[in-house]
């Protein structure tokens, strides 16, 4: 099932998201280190973050296919199964479900009910953890995409104050949802 993750990529995404923290210390330090030093460490924390991104996506492409919400082509961590029997991500099929279209799976459903799939999610579990792959954070706690489309307004003018504004609000989010670097890191790429 899969080929295992290299233990060696694991060890290079943790040193990248030491790095990152670093770097962060850098951005939101209230002293004046100079609009250059700046830009550097904002262009420093884009370049980590794409690296993060390339390195989750090898390792979700790595795990089994029915392991990946179809919607989201990530690894599930909350997989819910509909009545057509297809399992997909809590938080993905749940907005579909409310926001595109209310009874399409894309078939026709009897009911719109999400039943937790819990034989897939040990499953999950199990194969992440033979693979030196950290499962991801819930979904729900940290893909407000209108949150990180304005971080990245931010951050992408000229006005420093705005870039460094945006700096502390993606540390702060970074800190409380670890994966929240890669819904960043996805819109920015």
């Amino acid at each position: 099932m899969g080929k295992r993750a290299d233990e060696a990529t694991v060890k290079y995404a943790h040193s990248l998201r030491d790095e990152l923290r670093k770097v962060s210390t850098v951005i939101l330090d209230e002293k004046n280190h100079g609009r250059a030093v700046e830009i550097e460490a904002i262009e420093e924390a884009i370049r980590i973050l794409n690296c993060l991104e390339k390195i989750r996506s090898s390792l979700c492409s790595s795990a089994p296919e029915e392991f990946l919400c179809p919607l989201s082509k990530e690894i599930m961590r909350d997989p819910v199964v509909l009545t057509c029997g297809q399992s997909y991500e809590r938080y993905y099929i749940d907005r579909w479900l409310r926001e595109v279209n209310h009874s399409v799976c894309p078939k026709p459903l009897s009911h719109t009910k999400l039943i937790p799939n819990k034989a897939l999610s040990s499953h999950i579990r199990q194969w992440c953890k033979e693979n030196v792959v950290d499962l991801p954070e819930t979904v729900a706690a940290c893909s407000d995409m209108s949150i990180v489309k304005t971080l990245i307004d931010k951050i992408s003018s000229s006005s420093v104050s705005s870039q460094r504004e945006a700096a502390k609000e993606t540390h702060c989010h970074a800190r409380l949802y670890p994966t929240f670097c890669i819904f960043y890191a996805n819109q920015v790429a």
